[in-house]
């Protein structure tokens, strides 16, 4: 049975009204406690069509896995080639396969009803795909019609190496200079072979000289503009990879440079506002011994490993413990799929053996005197570690549950060329253009919300991969669109905030004024406040040339005093028509800090200290910026969730499901196993603001006691180390 299927989103006439007749009950307690509204319509009551997840060959959701007669023979002998997990997967082929149609692996597609993945090179498509007649590209289309995915590739090309020659160098001489000369040799032949010539536009001195880079780096790398692009990693460039026409965008998570939770919010935000879909591409990489790491299971021993390139200044080094830990990628996986992704495929399924089978048996405890008869006997096969726990996701979570709807209420709105590549440059924009005040602003935004760049990192404590999956102090509720949003998109969200240096034409502001007027709630800063949006109508107030600083802030919301760490700059207004919600402390006189104006059915929300952080601050904002997202969440979440863990929040047919991720408790040394400390645990209160007559915990299977009092419903519950709980509230009353 097709997993996934459309009927799981039918909802009766009957129960959709009484879901909503719950909703609205559940919305009057959302806000109990709070004297001061900030947004015109607290939650949602439906979910708007354009978050409905987007599909592949009819499933919203495919896991991809190789299809080789290599490793179809090892699925066989490890025992998942008959599985759902297989048998219903994405199969990624090389693109050869296009030019062998009377092969038996074209056959075997054709009779297969799979979604398909073409495999063409890795940081570019393979140039020999040159050669490849559009008469035979044109007969795969017409074969296999909507399974056809893409090309996959292109991993790392958009804000990553390009980035770093785009600021230091522009013709091959120069490349060759830099510490990976054969990468940029790749760049250099796709440029060379697309335009003749391989020099980009000199000088990279502005952001739309690098992008310009990019887009001839892209035309150059994709070989042919009429190529189905499934661009396999964008570095939060997604919106910016759409654009240029890519038919399907994947974030690669892993590294140090932006948790997954960060990545998402770009991919799906960028994924609902261009109507495409999004993957995940988990990188089992990084922390090695000597160097870099991949996680590897073709070993007789599970202690065993082996070495590429120099073992002691450099390489990297391969084991089933090498790399990011067991649970680490396995929270990736759920998170990624509770977060909303349409794919998930895994880096190290591409390279040597498979990712998800051993050769030594997991459950069996292994002596150094064993090794004699493991060479002598013939070579087995074995689920991995990974096999393991990507077949109970796929029978148990994804086959058996409805995940519904990935519920992200507030958008960060950017600027569509922001330049930001958080993962492989902090302060230049795509590495070349130095940040600015307003570009900070999109940085600390992010490190508010989820405090990566905080956290503490270094091998020898074996916390090396902490700041990989962040357990934000608000949720991870936030999309990211950008000013090339069209209306239907802006209009879905309850709430939208204007990060960092953000293009407000005529045109734009327009379609913002029409999002609040229709019922909306803008939060934008002096500092970001075109003259279209500056009328005193429409922002409540009259904005003044006065420049004042204050340590602190009192708001009119919940009574509450807001301190600061140092003073901070802000513009002096005066309020007309708008209300004030903060004003500033241990000033000559109370100045508005935070204004409130009712606009048609919707509501701007003006903030005046300078964009809402302090004066240099790179990855900080302003405790102010806290205050008004707690107020903000707590209006338009229908959870409170405690203890210190991780959460998303998802809509489903028949409820609303909450995921927790304990992301303490596990330490990971270089090439080691995992150590998981008990007292990592964490318990967790979850306050549903709604009854709810059943609780249901997916991993487990297990029905959990819960308490309704007051219209609120109670559970709490322990999240182990390293684990995750997947709560669905269902039987509204």
């Amino acid at each position: 049975m097709r997993a996934n299927t459309t009927n799981a989103y039918v909802i009766s006439a009957i129960r959709f009204s009484f879901i909503v007749a719950c909703l609205m009950g559940a919305l009057a307690n959302t806000v109990r406690g709070q004297d001061t509204l900030l947004v015109a319509r607290p939650g949602l009551v439906s979910i708007p069509d354009v978050w409905q997840p987007c599909r592949i060959h009819g499933r919203q959701f495919w896991l991809e896995m190789p299809l080789h007669p290599r490793t179809e023979e090892l699925f066989k002998k490890a025992g998942i080639y008959d599985d759902p997990m297989y048998q219903e997967a994405a199969l990624r082929v090389n693109w050869r396969t296009i030019q062998e149609s009377d092969s038996p692996l074209y056959k075997q597609l054709l009779e297969r009803d799979n979604a398909v993945a073409l495999r063409s090179g890795y940081f570019v498509y393979d140039p020999k795909m040159s050669a490849l007649k559009k008469e035979d590209y044109d007969r795969f289309i017409s074969d296999f019609g909507d399974r056809f995915i893409g090309i996959h590739g292109i991993h790392e090309s958009m804000g990553w190496h390009a980035s770093h020659f785009d600021r230091k160098a522009h013709t091959y001489p120069e490349m060759k200079k830099q510490k990976e000369p054969r990468k940029w040799s790749r760049w250099y032949l796709a440029l060379k072979n697309y335009y003749g010539e391989p020099v980009l536009p000199e000088p990279i001195l502005d952001l739309d000289a690098a992008y310009e880079a990019h887009r001839r780096l892209y035309r150059a790398i994709t070989l042919k503009p009429y190529y189905k692009v499934y661009c396999t990693t964008a570095t939060m460039m997604n919106h910016f990879v759409y654009e240029m026409g890519a038919g399907m965008v994947s974030n690669e998570i892993a590294y140090p440079g932006g948790s997954n939770q960060v990545l998402a919010a770009f991919a799906r935000g960028a994924s609902r506002q261009f109507k495409k879909p999004w993957g995940v591409f988990i990188a089992a990489w990084g922390g090695g011994i000597t160097g870099d790491a991949s996680t590897q299971y073709d070993f007789l021993f599970p202690w065993c490993r082996r070495f590429v390139g120099n073992k002691i200044i450099g390489g990297w080094d391969g084991s089933p413990y090498s790399a990011q830990s067991h649970s680490l990628q396995k929270r990736y996986l759920y998170v990624s799929y509770m977060s909303g992704a349409n794919l998930i495929t895994h880096e190290s399924d591409q390279h040597r053996g498979s990712i998800y089978v051993a050769n030594y048996d997991r459950h069996r405890e292994y002596s150094t005197k064993d090794w004699l008869p493991t060479l002598l006997r013939d070579k087995q096969y074995f689920l991995s570690n990974h096999g393991e726990f990507f077949k109970e996701f796929y029978n148990n979570i994804v086959k058996k549950h409805d995940r519904g709807v990935s519920y992200a209420p507030i958008a960060l709105l950017l600027d569509q060329h922001n330049g930001l590549t958080m993962t492989y440059s902090r302060d230049y924009l795509l590495g070349a253009v130095p940040y600015s005040e307003a570009d900070y602003m999109m940085r600390a935004t992010i490190n508010t919300l989820w405090p990566w760049e905080h956290m503490q990192f270094g091998k020898s404590t074996g916390r090396w991969e902490v700041n990989r999956s962040i357990s934000g102090p608000f949720g991870d509720v936030f999309d990211v669109i950008t000013n090339f949003a069209p209306l239907e998109v802006i209009k879905s969200y309850p709430a939208i905030m204007v990060v960092g240096r953000v293009g407000i034409d005529q045109k734009f502001a327009g379609l913002l004024k029409q999002y609040v007027e229709s019922g909306g709630t803008l939060v934008i800063n002096v500092k970001q406040l075109p003259d279209a949006l500056a009328g005193e109508d429409f922002i409540g107030c009259r904005i003044t040339d006065k420049r004042h600083s204050a340590p602190a802030g009192h708001s009119a919301i919940d009574k509450s005093s807001i301190p600061e760490d140092k003073p901070f700059e802000f513009t002096e207004v005066t309020a007309t028509s708008a209300k004030v919600l903060v004003r500033s402390a241990g000033t000559d006189r109370p100045l508005p800090l935070v204004v409130r104006n009712e606009y048609g059915k919707g509501a701007v929300i003006l903030t005046t200290p300078d964009y809402l952080k302090p004066q240099g601050s790179k990855n900080k904002m302003l405790n102010l910026f806290s205050h008004l997202m707690k107020h903000l969440t707590n209006e338009l979440v229908p959870f409170s969730v405690e203890g210190g863990v991780e959460y998303l929040v998802n809509r489903n047919a028949r409820g609303w499901v909450v995921t927790l991720v304990n992301n303490e408790g596990v330490y990971k040394y270089p090439g080691r196993k995992e150590i998981i400390k008990p007292e990592g645990a964490k318990k967790a209160t979850v306050r549903f603001k709604g009854e709810a007559s059943n609780v249901l915990e997916w991993t487990t299977n297990e029905a959990l006691k819960s308490k309704v009092s007051d219209g609120t419903t109670v559970v709490t519950l322990i999240v182990p180390p390293g684990e995750i709980r997947i709560l669905e509230f269902w039987k509204l009353y």
